[in-house]
């Protein structure tokens, strides 16, 4: 990390079974100065990001899908049958680059806005402005159906506000 102090993860056997839970580097993400670490074994796997600045962690739902001014990113789960979750955050810069160059660095991560769902799947994410993303949410409609939405998620003064573009059952 920047203070000259290292993080260290092991892969561990998870207590009462033979699985092991291994942690991979991912990415580092320069711009942000974050690592991006996944946790997985036979049975999840967790997606956490790691402040180079600091080594403050924070879990996130899956890989994060930045704006094009990567101050924001958006992160959604998408496993069939479970409750999917869908995270919107702000990642402020390094509070060294802020005030006068000084070596603080406090948490630079708030998240603007969240959401659950235990019937839709969201994958699809695509920034279109600094401001404003779209995905497609997916439900089953029948056991051999899914409907598919388009929904398109836009930061007004209220907050993150989503509008629903039009719904194609896929065959």
């Amino acid at each position: 990390m920047r203070t000259g102090q290292p993080l260290e993860y092991e892969d561990t056997k998870d207590t009462g079974s033979a699985d092991t839970a291994r942690y991979n580097l991912l990415a580092y993400l320069p711009d942000q100065q974050y690592y991006l670490l996944r946790k997985a074994s036979s049975a999840a796997q967790s997606f956490t990001l790691v402040d180079a600045l600091n080594g403050e962690e924070l879990q996130i739902p899956h890989i994060p899908f930045f704006s094009p001014d990567k101050a924001r990113f958006v992160a959604a789960t998408n496993h069939k049958g479970q409750n999917n979750r869908m995270e919107v955050w702000t990642i402020d810069p390094p509070a060294f680059e802020i005030a006068n160059k000084q070596a603080e660095t406090a948490g630079r991560l708030t998240r603007e806005w969240a959401g659950e769902s235990d019937t839709w799947r969201f994958s699809g994410i695509e920034w279109i402005d600094v401001r404003s993303f779209s995905l497609t949410r997916k439900r089953s409609a029948a056991p051999t159906d899914i409907v598919g939405e388009t929904m398109h998620m836009a930061h007004s003064s209220t907050g993150w506000v989503g509008n629903l573009m039009g719904a194609t059952p896929n065959r």
